[in-house]
């Protein structure tokens, strides 16, 4: 659990590092003056748009600063005062976003769960909570596929993508054959599976990239791949089962009407 939301610390450090990285290095490259239109980039992803006419308020009142700057630089006086502006506009926007963070991160994440009004302020405990109760009252198969659809939602390799896709689909189909049956098996399995991907999709989301995480993905990897051959061998069961059952209805259908002389 991170600082700001249930998710990862590791996802909202990546997310902390995109956000500011992105407006300190616009804000110093352009000494910010292309700065209002990053945030508004970032605040339309998470539909907020209040942070956008903030920055143009602080971008007004930081014009003077650059217009000062400029009458320096024009008045041959040391460049030292341009560079001055050029770190103040990092540093008021940098700032800026960061008391803003906490709400950036949770609506980022809410976003995955409902969605998002334009400037409409959300309790994300409350939101987080309601979706859990929810997510309490369905079946456990419609969770389990709920559950497998919002992990490959979060994943990037393609191979990974294909393979959940396909156990969504082979979970569909088992449920239509064997309701029963398919309690039994997600008793066994769906836990297991979830936590895989969850753990997958937190180390994919991560900036490190040692060793031992890109064996643990790729040990990962091959654990979902193995879950794809499982939810096959368990369909391919259920359908022999029932071609059997099939097969020994027929034969008693056929002794019946042999008995009455029919055949």
């Amino acid at each position: 659990m991170g600082w700001f939301t249930k998710r990862s610390k590791s996802w909202e450090v990546k997310n902390t590092v995109l956000l500011l990285g992105v407006v300190g290095s616009v804000s110093f490259i352009s000494f910010g003056v292309l700065t209002p239109i990053a945030i508004a980039i970032f605040g339309n992803i998470v539909n907020v748009n209040r942070w956008f006419w903030k920055s143009c308020m602080i971008a007004l009142v930081y014009l003077l600063f650059l217009i000062l700057a400029l009458f320096f630089l024009v008045a041959d006086v040391s460049s030292t005062y341009v560079l001055a502006v050029n770190f103040l506009s990092f540093y008021i926007y940098v700032v800026y976003m960061s008391l803003d963070l906490g709400e950036y991160l949770q609506r980022l994440d809410l976003q995955n769960y409902i969605t998002l009004e334009k400037n409409k302020d959300y309790n994300y405990d409350a939101v987080i909570s309601q979706f859990n109760q929810v997510q309490e009252d369905i079946s456990p198969k419609d969770r389990f596929i709920a559950k497998l659809t919002f992990w490959r939602d979060q994943i990037s390799n393609a191979k990974v993508v294909e393979n959940v896709s396909e156990l969504i689909r082979l979970t569909e189909i088992i449920i239509a054959k064997d309701e029963s049956r398919a309690d039994l098996f997600f008793v066994r399995h769906g836990s297991t599976i979830e936590n895989v991907l969850q753990q997958y999709v937190e180390l994919d989301q991560t900036y490190i990239a040692n060793a031992s995480v890109i064996s643990t993905k790729e040990n990962l990897e091959h654990v979902i791949a193995q879950s794809k051959v499982v939810f096959e061998n368990e369909l391919s069961n259920m359908i022999e089962t029932e071609a059997l059952q099939v097969d020994g209805e027929a034969s008693v259908y056929i002794s019946v009407l042999k008995g009455r002389g029919i055949l």
